[in-house]
């Protein structure tokens, strides 16, 4: 997994949090075939960007 720039450290450390908890709110509403490793990785590389 490559390092991505998060503007909000602590931010970042609450979604690690969840996601080591499974309760990824994004991934729950997602439609089944979005829920690939690959297609989560884009998605969380995406919303690195838009941050």
């Amino acid at each position: 997994m490559k390092p991505y720039h998060v503007a909000n450290p602590a931010l970042a450390q609450a979604m690690r949090e969840k996601r080591r908890s499974g309760a990824c709110m994004p991934y729950d509403s997602r439609p089944r075939r979005e829920r690939t490793r690959a297609a989560a990785a884009r998605a969380a590389i995406f919303r690195s960007m838009e941050w």
